[in-house]
Formats: C-alpha cells, structure tokens, sequence
C-alpha cells in the first residue's frame, strides 16, 4: 500500500480524539508491519542487511505520511523516523548506522518466519506504538 493510500485511510476514520488518532495511527503501524512480514518473506531475508533494508523502505513510507499530514494541517502527528525507532528498540541490530558487520562478524539470522519468537517480535511492534 501506497503512503497516500495509509494517510486515505486515517482521513476516513476522521479521528476525533487523541485516543482514535493513536488508534488510526496504530492501524498504520501494524499494516506498514505485516507490509515488512510480506516482503522478508517474499524476498527471502535471513539476514540483518536484508531486513534493514525492508525496515528503511518502510520508514521511508511513514515519513512520506508524516509530510502529508504536514502539508494538509502544518504539522503532523506523528514523528519522522519514529517507524524505524520501533523497530530498533527491539532489534537494535536494524540501526541505521549499522551498515557494517556486527561486531562479532557473525552475520546474524534476524528473522526466521518459522520461528515463533521472531513472529512474536514482529506483532508486538503494531501495538508498541501505541503504547501497550
């Protein structure tokens, strides 16, 4: 899905309240997620580069909503870069200044869809925006 087609769908649930924004703001987060499964999945990651570039595309995206908001009301709900945030409080290894080999060099797997902890992780970044 396309950044004008997620901020679309935030319009259309015309949140009223800081709670419904932050629920349609969630809404985002778990879709731009199951956005991240699809595509380690279909491109076959197994390793951290491969992931970080997933994760960067995606928060590329979020912030192509953030500028949206910003040019429809002058300023946005929510913050840029905060997607990636997400994603490296609980795998830091997705930092975006970690280009490079980690430091044991082992060129770790990050996500293995068979195993339930990774899927885990992944589900719990939709409602870590949220604060849950």
């Amino acid at each position: 899905m396309k950044a004008k087609e997620y901020y679309a769908k935030i319009k259309e649930q015309n949140p009223q309240t800081a709670k419904e924004l932050a629920n349609a703001i969630g809404d985002v987060v778990d879709g731009l997620n199951n956005e991240a499964k699809e595509l380690i999945k279909k491109r076959h990651v197994t390793r951290d580069d491969g992931c970080r570039a997933i994760i960067r595309e995606l928060n590329n995206k979020w912030n192509a909503i953030a500028t949206l908001f910003e040019k429809d009301y002058g300023m946005s709900p929510i913050s840029r870069n905060r997607f990636l945030e997400l994603w490296t409080e609980k795998i830091p290894e997705l930092a975006p200044d970690c280009g490079k080999p980690a430091a044991d060099d082992s060129n770790r797997v990050v996500f293995d869809l068979d195993n339930p902890n990774c899927l885990t992780t992944l589900a719990m970044l939709g409602s870590a925006a949220l604060g849950e």
